[in-house]
C-alpha cells in the first residue's frame, strides 16, 4: 500500500503543476477513491475462498457504489466546481441524496450481519432501516437553490420544481410528517 500511495503522490504533485491546484485537489480526491476501490477489490478477491463468488461480486458492487457516492460528495464540496459547473453539482447532489438510502441500507445490513447472529439480523435491520428512512428519505430542496435570479450558483436561479432534489411519489409533499413515515417503514419492515 505504501508504494501505491507514494506513486499516487508523485503523479498528483506533477498533476498539480499541470492542471492547477483546485482541479488537482479534485483529481487527487477521485484518485484516492479509485485506489480505495482497488484495495477493496483486492481484499475481496484475496479472501474469495471464504465466501460464495456471487457474494464477493455483490460486495465489490456495494463498496463501489459507496465510494462513488463519496466521490460525488467530494466533488460537490469544491467551490470552483460549484461556480463553473452548476449542472454537474445539481446532478451530483441529487444522486448523492437519492442513492444514500439504498447504499446505506446495504452497508448497514453487511455490518449487522458481521457482528450479530444471523437469526437476529432482520430485527436489528428493521430498526436501523426505520432510522435511515427517517433521516434520508425526506423531500429536500437543493443546497444551491436561491430564490433570486443572479444570486444562485452560476448566476441562474432554479425554478421551484427544479430545486426539489428528492421527492416522494412524484411530487413534493409540503405536509410531510416524518413520524408517520417511520411508522409506515416499521410496519413494512415487519
Amino acid at each position: 500500500m505504501v508504494p501505491c500511495c507514494t506513486v499516487r503522490r508523485i503523479v498528483l504533485l506533477d498533476m498539480s503543476h499541470t492542471c492547477g491546484p483546485p482541479l488537482a485537489a479534485v483529481l487527487q480526491g477521485w484518485a484516492t477513491v479509485a485506489l480505495a476501490q482497488g484495495g477493496v477489490m483486492l481484499n475481496i478477491l484475496f479472501t474469495l475462498a471464504n465466501r460464495p463468488p456471487l457474494l464477493s461480486v455483490l460486495l465489490i458492487f456495494a463498496c463501489g457504489a459507496l465510494l462513488m457516492i463519496t466521490g460525488m460528495w467530494l466533488t460537490v464540496q469544491f467551490r470552483f466546481v460549484q461556480m463553473q459547473y452548476p449542472a454537474v453539482v445539481l446532478a451530483f447532489e441529487r444522486q448523492v441524496l437519492t442513492a444514500s438510502l439504498p447504499v446505506a441500507a446495504v452497508m448497514q445490513a453487511i455490518g449487522i450481519a458481521a457482528v450479530t447472529e444471523h437469526a437476529d439480523v432482520p430485527y436489528y435491520l428493521a430498526a436501523v432501516l426505520c432510522l435511515l428512512y427517517h433521516m434520508l428519505a425526506r423531500p429536500l430542496e437543493s443546497s444551491f437553490h436561491q430564490s433570486k435570479a443572479g444570486r444562485a450558483i452560476g448566476g441562474v436561479s432554479a425554478t421551484p420544481a427544479d430545486a426539489i432534489v428528492q421527492v416522494r411519489g412524484g411530487t413534493a409533499n409540503k405536509n410531510h410528517k416524518p413520524s408517520l413515515c417511520v411508522g409506515h417503514a416499521c410496519c413494512a419492515a415487519a
